[in-house]
C-alpha cells in the first residue's frame, strides 16, 4: 500500500482533490494448486451479480470526506446474472470493473455507483445497499438521494503516478 499523496496522484484534472489517496495492491501467493481467481454470486442484489476476484487486484482509494472512490481498478470482473443486463452479459461475458464510488449515510444506507467495461461497452449503475446487505438498482425517490447520486456521478479525472 502506498499512502504518500505525491506517490499516488500526479495531478487532479477535473473534480475536487481528495483528502487522502492510497495505492492498494491485494493478492495471494502464486503457488502450485492455488487458484488464480475465485467467483461468487450475490443473490441478495437486484439484479443478481456474479463477481470474480483475480489473484492480484490493484486500485487507487480516494477519500473525499463524504464519499469514497475506488479508481483505476484492475483484477475485478463481474456481470449481472438476471434481468435485461443479465441477458446481454450472458452473451458478452464478464465486464472489467474500473471504478466504484460510494457514500454511507448516518442510518447505514449506502449509495454506490460502479462502472464496468467490456470491449466497446461501458455500463454505469447506481445502487442502494441497505444495512442488512440487500441491494437494489437506483436510489429511493427522495430528493436528498438524487443529489447524492449526481455527486457520485460527477466527472472526476485524475492522473496517477504509475
Amino acid at each position: 500500500m502506498e499512502y504518500r499523496p505525491s506517490r499516488v496522484i500526479r495531478q487532479v484534472i477535473q473534480g475536487p482533490s481528495p483528502r487522502m489517496a492510497l495505492g492498494v495492491t491485494i493478492s495471494w501467493p502464486a503457488a502450485a494448486g492455488a487458484p488464480s481467481e475465485y467467483s461468487y454470486e450475490d443473490t441478495l442484489s437486484t439484479p443478481h451479480l456474479k463477481v470474480t476476484y483475480k489473484r492480484v487486484i490493484t486500485y487507487r482509494l480516494l477519500d473525499f470526506g463524504d464519499l469514497i472512490v475506488f479508481d483505476r481498478m484492475e483484477g475485478l470482473t463481474g456481470r449481472p446474472t438476471t434481468g435485461a443486463l443479465g441477458l446481454l452479459f450472458s452473451v458478452l461475458g464478464e465486464g472489467r470493473i474500473v471504478e466504484y464510488r460510494m457514500a454511507i449515510l448516518p442510518d447505514g444506507l449506502q449509495i454506490s455507483r460502479g462502472r464496468a467495461r467490456k470491449a466497446f461497452f461501458e455500463v454505469a449503475t447506481t445502487l442502494t445497499v441497505h444495512p442488512d446487505g440487500r441491494s437494489e438498482k437506483g436510489v429511493p425517490p427522495d430528493a436528498r438521494f438524487r443529489d447524492l447520486e449526481r455527486r457520485l456521478s460527477a466527472p472526476l479525472e485524475i492522473r496517477y503516478v504509475d
